[in-house]
């Protein structure tokens, strides 16, 4: 083995991520009891304008790869629920979160830095 493609594999354990389980009966048995609306934004800065600033609820995060341009290509990397604060004041302190955070979080947000919404 050459030792760019060794570099290139111990680069690929950073970004190994839980076991992914596709269960189309997991799905048809999920139910939840509020109604969700979701509306998609890249997490930038810049976009802090477009995070509601009256309300609460659940949100997530995403990673979209952007492979060949597919729309549809996402992988649902954290749910979230505010209650005492708004979605932008939320939004904005996993910003803070990128240098002091959750371990998990912060990985998140340094792994994928262009790919979250």
């Amino acid at each position: 083995m050459s030792c760019d493609l060794i570099d290139e594999l111990k680069e690929l354990r950073n970004y190994h991520v839980n076991r992914l389980i596709l269960s189309p009966k997991q799905w048809s048995q999920y139910c939840v009891d509020i109604d969700l609306n979701w509306e998609i934004v890249k997490f930038d800065k810049k976009n802090k304008n477009l995070i509601p600033n009256n309300q609460s609820g659940v949100y997530t995060f995403v990673i979209k790869p952007n492979i060949a341009n597919h729309p549809e290509c996402a992988y649902l990397m954290y749910v979230g629920k505010t209650e005492r604060q708004t979605f932008r004041d939320r939004f904005m302190q996993y910003f803070r979160e990128r240098k002091k955070g959750r371990p998990r979080i912060k990985a998140m947000l340094a792994l994928w830095p262009n790919n979250i919404w």
